[in-house]
Parts: C-alpha cells; sequence; structure tokens
C-alpha cells in the first residue's frame, strides 16, 4: 500500500514539474511511489472486482460517486423485492487516495461480503474531503460532503435495501477527519462511527451521542497523537487526537476510563455513558499513519476491531 504521506508527497512532485523545479531523474526514481497520486497515472474509474459503481445524487454536486459491496446476491434480492435489510458502513479514503484504492488495498470488502453488511466506499472531490479546517481541494473549495454522505446513506436505505437504524461510518486521516466532523454534527443518524489516524479540524463541538472509536499509531508523523506540525507541508496545525475524543466522550455523558495495554496496544474504554453509548480509543505503539491491514500489521488489524466494536463481527 502506497501511503498517504507518499499519495500528497506525490501530488506535490507532479505539480512541481511542470515548473522545472524536479530533476527528471528524481521524477523516474519516484514515480513508482506515486502512481496513485494526482497525477493520474493509473486513471481515475472507480471499478473494482465485486463492485458495484453508484451515481449519487446531490444537489449542485454533478458526477459523485460510490462503490458498493455486499454479500452474494444482495443487491438481486432486493432487486427481487426479497431479502432482508443490513447494516451499512460507509467508507472514506484518505487525501489524495480514492474509494477504488481504500476497497482494493484493505479488508473491508471481504469483511463485507463475510458479515453480512453493505459497505459504500465514498468518493472525496479530486480525492479529498472536507473535514473543516483541512485539508485539499474539496476544504479550499466549500465542498459541502456532508450533503454528498447524507445523499448516500439515503440512496443505500431506499434502493439498497442499507437499514436505517445501523448506519456506520469509517474513514482514514483526512476520511477520519470528516468521520469527526459527521458524528459531531449528525450523532442520531449513525449507530456508530470510526477514525483512524484522523482528528476533529472543524470548530463543531458535539452536543449528542454516538459509539465512537478512534485508532491511531503512536509515531504518526502526518496526524500526530499529541497535536502539533504535521509532516506533510501545507497541513494546518493538527489538533490533538486525545482530545478530540475527549470532546465526543464528554457528549457521551462519560465518567470513567477503562485502560489496558496489551500486544503493543494502549486501548482506553470509556464507561459510565450515556444510554450506554462507548467511546474507546486504540493506540498501535509503534506505528505510523499507514493504515493497519493484516498485511503490515498482524497484531492489529483495524477492520476486525472497528467491526467488533460496532458488534457486526461474525454477525453474517
Amino acid at each position: 500500500m502506497v501511503t498517504e504521506a507518499l499519495r500528497i508527497l506525490g501530488v506535490m512532485l507532479c505539480n512541481s514539474l511542470g515548473r522545472g523545479r524536479w530533476a527528471s531523474l528524481v521524477a523516474l526514481v519516484l514515480a513508482a511511489l506515486v502512481m496513485s497520486s494526482g497525477c493520474g497515472l493509473l486513471g481515475g474509474a472507480l471499478s473494482v472486482d465485486g463492485a458495484d459503481v453508484k451515481t449519487v445524487s446531490v444537489d449542485g454536486q454533478n458526477g459523485r460517486e460510490a462503490l458498493l459491496v455486499a454479500p452474494e446476491g444482495h443487491f438481486a434480492d432486493v432487486d427481487l423485492g426479497i431479502g432482508s435489510k443490513l447494516p451499512l458502513v460507509v467508507a472514506m479514503h484518505g487525501l489524495e487516495g480514492n474509494a477504488r484504492q481504500f476497497a482494493e488495498d484493505t479488508e473491508w470488502p471481504e469483511a463485507a461480503r463475510d458479515n453480512g453488511f453493505v459497505v459504500a466506499f465514498a468518493q472525496g472531490v479530486e480525492d479529498s474531503w472536507n473535514a473543516g479546517g483541512c485539508c485539499g481541494p474539496a476544504q479550499q473549495g466549500g465542498v459541502n460532503d456532508v450533503a454528498y454522505i447524507d445523499a448516500l446513506i439515503n440512496q443505500m436505505v431506499a434502493e439498497e435495501g442499507a437499514d436505517p437504524q445501523r448506519v456506520y461510518l469509517h474513514g482514514y486521516s483526512n476520511g477520519g477527519m470528516f468521520t469527526f466532523l459527521y458524528a459531531c454534527l449528525a450523532p442520531d443518524d449513525l449507530a456508530g462511527a470510526a477514525s483512524y489516524a484522523g482528528t476533529n479540524f472543524s470548530d463543531c463541538r458535539p452536543d449528542g451521542s454516538v459509539d465512537f472509536m478512534q485508532v491511531s499509531g503512536s509515531e504518526d508523523p502526518v496526524v500526530p497523537v499529541l497535536g502539533g506540525k504535521s509532516e506533510v507541508p501545507d497541513v494546518p496545525e493538527v489538533p490533538s487526537v486525545e482530545q478530540s475524543l475527549l470532546d465526543m466522550a464528554e457528549a457521551a455523558g462519560c465518567q470513567n476510563f477503562d485502560g489496558l495495554e496489551l500486544n503493543g496496544i494502549l486501548s482506553f474504554q470509556e464507561v459510565d455513558c450515556d444510554g450506554g453509548t462507548s467511546v474507546r480509543y486504540d493506540v498501535i505503539q509503534g506505528f505510523g499513519h499507514e493504515y493497519p491491514t493484516a498485511e503490515v500489521s498482524p497484531n492489529y488489524v483495524a477492520v476486525e476491531k472497528i467491526l467488533e466494536f460496532w458488534g457486526l463481527l461474525g454477525a453474517g
């Protein structure tokens, strides 16, 4: 998997080449590392084996799409008017990633088929999300990504057999930042939310509760857990990840932390929250910004841990 930092640097490289600021030899050496960056060397098609492409109808936002994966036969059953409603997970890529890459590089498609839920891989405008104070073209252009996610969820419920009472939101990095924003603005619309390498870049202060899980690498240089300066140029001062999560816990009326460390994972679970709400923070010791799949993080697979937190693991 190409890390998000490399993707961002890839975009910088693409923009710089035309101005003669990089030697051609450097470009050739780095080209293989930025194949899926904003240069578009691999094209922009969202097609993935076993996934359907869905056009999302959003006022003033023509051409937005998402990739859908579901258990075998689910969409056919919906077309025939049979079958039960399934949980929906909306998954959001990182900056300069895309829906296709996130589907291909993580275990979410297999998890959807094996555990009985629909996963919709949302696609950001120019591979970015407007998370309030960060990042990329979507934030700079004031794109209303909340309206896009609202429309995507509504269409999944109306047309694809998704259960409106079991909608979950998950994002990586810039997608995780947007997860904080959406969960803050519309907690009642979600059964749960989870962020990997995200933090709250918006001015939104949550006033409602939702089951929320944050996962971070202790050595993340892009979104450092303590906040501060990111190694990626043009990223604003990073808000504290812990404080962002504490704000979610406070809104949920949580009173106490239960903490433990096991196999390099420092995990805090908020207990005594209002209405049985749970807020959890897992820190993978020694890990960076790369998404924790079975290939790169065999001791901690994010998809499995998030599904376990939501109660969806093994539900199919």
